[in-house]
Order: C-alpha cells, then structure tokens, then sequence
C-alpha cells in the first residue's frame, strides 16, 4: 500500500514540477527535495527492519559484527552518493553530481579495505603457496 502512497506522491510532484520549473525554479527544486524527505520518511521503517533481520542472520552464522557495520555503512554511503547525485542533477547541477558520485566511490574503496585485507589473508592461507 505504501507503494501505491509514493506512485502517488511522485506523480503530484512531478505534475507541480512540470508547471513551477519554468518560473519558479527554486521552488520546483524544493518540492522535490521535500518529496525526497517524505519518501524517505516512509519507507525507513522498512530498511530498519531488514538491517535487524540481516544482522540477526549475521549473528547467527557467526559473522563478526565488525563486517556487519562496516557492510552497512557502505550501503548506506552508496544510497546517500546516489540520493544526492540525483537531487544535484535535478538541480542542473552535473558537475556536483559527478563529484559526489566519485567521493561516494572513494569512501566506499577505503571502508571495503579491511574487509578485502582479510579476504585475501584468509585465500593466502588457505591456498598451498599462499603460506609462504
């Protein structure tokens, strides 16, 4: 049913859009950033849900939680580089979309290295020549 609230939501929007860009530009812009709040607002209960869910999982297969937080956060970089890029771009603004886009690639790089460390540590000792 929530689906159908943001179909909804989204279609008003756009049709406001649709008649104040052209002369209004700013306020266009800020009914989108506030319908984007409002999205958001609505379907976070549900991504609070499926971290539980996944870190119960987690837990259960004896995951250290050290991997867990940092896997979450990286998903959640990724969704806050996308979310601005987009609204940036609904902005006119490509170039800062672009610079958001990389910073959100390079945090992302950084916070997967202990994580690839400890891959290739454990692929090393598993590996005959890797014990060397």
């Amino acid at each position: 049913m929530e689906l159908i609230h943001i179909v909804g939501l989204s279609c008003v929007v756009a049709l406001l859009v649709l008649v104040l860009r052209e002369h209004h530009p700013t306020i266009a812009f800020l009914v989108v950033l506030f319908a984007a709040v409002i999205v958001l607002l609505l379907i976070f209960h549900h991504v609070r849900d499926a971290f539980v869910l996944v870190r119960a999982l987690a837990a259960q297969a004896g995951v250290d939680e050290i991997f867990f937080t940092t896997m979450i956060k990286m998903i959640g970089i990724a969704y806050v580089a996308e979310i601005g890029a987009h609204i940036m771009r609904d902005a006119q603004l490509a170039s800062m979309a672009a610079h958001i886009e990389l910073a959100g690639k390079v945090l992302l790089l950084v916070m997967a290295m202990p994580i690839l460390t400890t891959v290739i540590q454990t692929i090393a000792h598993i590996l005959p020549f890797g014990a060397t």
